[in-house]
């Protein structure tokens, strides 16, 4: 018997639920392109307004996993990991995490993507070190990952090619925040990637895509329930995106930072170090490798013993980048023509950090895209001298500008003043975790 598209879609914008056999027949026929972009749009706008069901949103999840190639892991070598962050501004956390966790004992052939709008794309930043490649084969990633316990690779075609199909309609049709697409989204491309244990750094704030602590709460949860449904161990944090999170939003100036932190060479405040620390102890103490506060400590030796750093140095030159970037990641990645001071007009403290007006500042500058086909330039982007809730003077420098002249001067700095508020007394604000689920 054939498939009805039509009384598919219809079915669903009269709120009936589909079985588990029509999604997957549905999604399976899209990739093969026998449904076109305007049904599986017209479909997507139906969920939008009528949602899912979990049984739904699983058969959606499990569907578009396996509409591509699946990734299976022997089980007698260490664990196999995965972590994924919903997306920020200066959330550089993943080239910290990743040589961090195969530091720790543990192994993580990681997928990511491109950045598009307002956040950064982990594969953008790589790709700023000379001769790093993303494209590998699943014999490649393999080999890296038992080589040196971490890779870092570009989603593949064959992956989750129908959530690849999907999103690409879901980003033009105004249909990427509904919470099941999310979510099953998310999901499916962390069970291709085959690992048992995954970690989900949910971000809230005006950088992330969910503004609001309830609706990222309850997306959480959607996540590691759909992940327990597959057999999968997964929990989630709950993290603040109201300011970004490193003090560098720009692909070369996040790869110095991640080095810097790498290195030792940050306050042990330091929101990045403390955010992957935290991410690298929580997937240790999910694998039973360690209690969760033990697990912290040995994350702290491994940075501060140098073993992250060994490991990051490894995965780059395996992936033919310039082990050198180190050492000398000032000297190794491109650097912008011109950098611009701005400087603070008054006294008192740093109310807030508009995650979201740095993030568009730095798209606008080159850093980022507005439409998938965009070329990133990886040299520009913003250093924030101040962060959130510290106190300034009169005169002293805000942030850097990177810039290869992609805006004027004069709108490249009033831009950029409009992303401080600032306050005559020190400020609270959100705790950098604030949920761990």
């Amino acid at each position: 018997m054939s498939f009805d598209t039509l009384l598919f879609i219809s079915n669903k914008k009269k709120g009936l639920p589909h079985s588990s056999e029509e999604i997957s027949n549905f999604v399976h026929l899209a990739v093969k392109g026998k449904i076109p972009d305007y049904q599986i749009s017209a479909w997507l706008m139906a969920v939008c307004f009528q949602g899912l069901t979990f049984k739904e949103t699983l058969a959606l999840t499990e569907a578009m996993a396996t509409s591509g190639k699946v990734l299976s892991w022997d089980d007698g070598g260490p664990p196999v990991v995965d972590k994924h962050s919903t997306g920020g501004v200066g959330d550089t956390a993943t080239l910290v995490v990743v040589p961090l966790v195969a530091a720790m004992g543990m192994r993580i052939g990681k997928h990511s993507g491109r950045g598009l709008g307002h956040t950064g794309g982990t594969i953008d930043k790589l790709e700023s070190i000379p001769g790093f490649k993303t494209n590998l084969s699943e014999s490649e990633l393999r080999k890296i990952v038992n080589e040196v316990g971490c890779a870092i690779a570009s989603q593949s075609k064959n992956m989750t090619p129908a959530d690849a199909l999907f999103y690409s309609i879901r980003d033009v049709t105004g249909t990427v925040d509904q919470e099941s697409l999310i979510a099953a989204s998310i999901i499916s491309k962390k069970l291709a990637g085959g690992a048992k244990t995954i970690l989900l750094d949910v971000k809230v704030g005006s950088g992330a895509f969910m503004k609001d602590i309830e609706r990222a709460k309850a997306l959480a949860k959607l996540m590691i329930r759909l992940g327990k449904a597959c057999e999968r161990n997964v929990r989630a944090l709950l993290t603040s995106m109201d300011a970004p999170l490193g003090r560098s939003v720009g692909n070369a100036l996040e790869v110095i930072e991640a080095i810097k932190v790498l290195r030792c060479e940050v306050p042990l405040n330091d929101p990045l170090r403390i955010l992957s620390i935290e991410i690298a102890a929580q997937l240790a103490a999910m694998c039973g490798m360690s209690k969760l506060d033990k697990a912290r400590q040995e994350a702290e030796k491994a940075l501060e013993k140098g073993e992250a750093l060994g490991r990051f140095r490894g995965m780059v030159k395996l992936q033919g980048g310039d082990p050198k970037v180190v050492e000398n990641p000032e000297e190794i990645l491109p650097r912008a023509r011109k950098v611009l001071k701005l400087r603070s007009t008054e006294d008192g403290f740093i109310k807030r950090i508009d995650a979201l007006a740095v993030g568009e500042l730095v798209r606008d500058l080159g850093g980022g895209r507005k439409t998938k086909t965009d070329k990133i330039d990886p040299a520009v982007g913003i250093v924030l001298c101040k962060r959130q809730g510290e106190a300034l003077n009169k005169g002293e420098v805000l942030c850097e500008i990177h810039s290869n002249g992609a805006l004027p001067e004069k709108e490249t700095l009033s831009r950029a003043h409009k992303c401080f508020t600032f306050s005559k007394t020190k400020p609270s604000s959100l705790p950098l975790i604030i949920s761990r689920l």
